[in-house]
């Protein structure tokens, strides 16, 4: 008799709920712009107006409301606006169990997303809505599969829903919404039926009118669009590649040796050449060939109008979502095939928990400096994402001690690193009230007036970090306010687990 789809589905959830939970508030270190969402989700849940900046008009503040909604029920805290991406992860792990119509397919298809590091560490951070991006490219066309296989029109207006809310939270979305119309134009839909197939367009709408809005604000530049179009194509395929594996999502946030960025090339193109290979064997396998095709193709052309297409910056895996989406389906095909690529599937389903638990382990144990922004400089370990030793968010640390250091004095707390970002809302959370204020680069405030500065230890920058610009700049802040400050001390300096210094909190007073 076969098992209970629910009871099949608990492995992966127990799995999935364990490398997410612990620690969610803090781990990685909030950061950036996750102060942003995180902001908006706590204005909006006071009824207050809120909205995105028009170069980020591409997405709506969908995924803001589902903070707020979390807020209202949790709190507003790091941790419950954290939640949402967790639930929605969760959630896909059940639901792919459901929806296959093979159990083992099912079950291989939520062990990648439970345990895929890129699903893993951008599910415990709401700097981007990117991990329900991935929710929904693996739910959406596993649900359309399931309504074409059932000629279910219920099923099929759902299945049109999914695909078209992801489009709230990224442009990319369209790669699995291609990948559905090209598969679509062989298995057709009944003309009866096909107003309820096309219903998930209605989302597109505002994003449409957002993205307008976002290419007139302009593409973004960054150094390396100036090197040669061979560097920068090498540079993309180590970044999909990476993104398979899941080493780009491990090196961003916590460093990855060379050898393990190797193997991992290798284990990516295993599964690519599995997924290729066994393509006619089962409905699965040829929508996920396709699915996988398609994204290697358009996720470049994609970002093109207001990315640089090549990803030549390590945050660039935030992307990945695109990629590890149909190799999820692929691996899921792969579990029902022969032996041989059965073991192919469960070798990579290893790798993955492997790559996991070592970004876990340096989270706990460990510590190093940041590897520098650049792909094709080994960059990674992002020093925004490191954790203080306590293991309690970074943002929330600064405010209480500057609060403590204050005394109940109005003061003002400024960084001139944007990896600082998150304090915006650790403040409004609880600081604004006592009277202590942001401010973002050198504040202006009378002579006398108490001022808080948060600066980087040397060691959190790697020896070889590129560019270098950034590392001096850095270094004369602290400069700067022993020179222009009056009564300048390090009220607290903060260390990662292994002891490695991470940044510092300065007292002073205008001079």
């Amino acid at each position: 008799m076969k098992a209970p789809w629910w009871l099949a589905a608990l492995g992966p959830l127990a799995l999935a709920a364990t490398v997410r939970v612990p620690w969610l508030g803090a781990m990685p270190n909030p950061s950036g712009d996750e102060g942003n969402w995180a902001l908006l989700g706590l204005r909006l849940s006071q009824g207050l107006r809120a909205g995105l900046p028009a170069d980020a008009a591409f997405v709506t503040t969908a995924f803001a409301w589902m903070i707020a909604a979390s807020y209202r029920v949790l709190g507003a805290s790091f941790a419950s606006a954290r939640a949402v991406p967790v639930a929605a992860t969760l959630l896909t792990v059940a639901a792919v169990v459901r929806l296959c119509a093979r159990r083992r397919e099912g079950v291989a298809i939520a062990l990648v997303v439970a345990l895929h590091p890129w699903s893993v560490l951008w599910s415990r951070t709401v700097s981007v809505p990117y991990a329900l991006s991935l929710s929904l490219a693996v739910v959406g066309p596993l649900a359309w599969l399931d309504a074409l296989r059932t000629k279910s029109p219920g099923r099929l207006f759902f299945a049109s829903q999914l695909l078209g809310l992801a489009m709230h939270f990224s442009p990319l979305a369209l790669v699995p919404i291609g990948a559905v119309a090209l598969w679509t134009l062989k298995h057709r839909v009944a003309g009866r039926h096909l107003p309820l197939a096309l219903s998930g367009l209605v989302h597109a709408a505002p994003i449409v009118a957002g993205a307008l809005a976002a290419l007139r604000v302009g593409r973004q530049v960054t150094p390396p669009l100036a090197s040669p179009l061979t560097e920068r194509l090498s540079t993309l395929v180590a970044m999909l590649l990476g993104d398979v594996a899941g080493t780009s999502t491990a090196a961003h946030f916590a460093g990855c040796a060379p050898w393990v960025t190797r193997l991992g090339a290798v284990v990516a193109l295993a599964v690519i050449v599995g997924a290729i290979a066994r393509a006619r064997e089962s409905a699965l396998s040829r929508f996920a060939a396709l699915h996988l095709a398609l994204a290697c193709v358009g996720v470049p052309l994609l970002l093109v109008p207001a990315r640089a297409w090549s990803m030549p910056v390590i945050d660039a895996d935030r992307y990945g979502f695109a990629l590890v989406a149909p190799v999820a389906l692929a691996v899921g095909a792969l579990a029902s095939s022969s032996r041989a690529w059965r073991a192919v599937a469960l070798a990579y389903v290893l790798w993955l928990a492997a790559v996991t638990a070592g970004v876990a382990h340096h989270f706990v144990r460990g510590g190093g400096g940041d590897l520098g922004l650049f792909v094709a400089y080994g960059g990674g370990r992002y020093r925004g994402w490191q954790i203080a030793r306590s293991r309690r968010a970074l943002p929330e640390l600064l405010r209480d001690d500057a609060l403590a250091a204050a005394r109940g004095e109005p003061a003002v707390i400024a960084y001139t690193d944007y990896a600082f970002h998150a304090l915006r809302f650790s403040l409004a959370v609880r600081g604004h009230d006592a009277g202590l204020t942001h401010a973002i680069g050198w504040p202006v405030a009378a002579r006398g007036a108490r001022v808080f500065f948060v600066t980087w230890r040397d060691e959190a920058f790697a020896p070889g970090y590129r560019p270098r610009r950034v590392v001096t700049e850095r270094r004369a802040d602290a400069l700067r306010i022993a020179a222009e400050y009056d009564e300048a001390r390090v009220v607290r300096a903060y260390a990662m687990a292994d002891g490695t210094p991470l940044c510092a909190l300065w007292s002073a007073r205008m001079r």
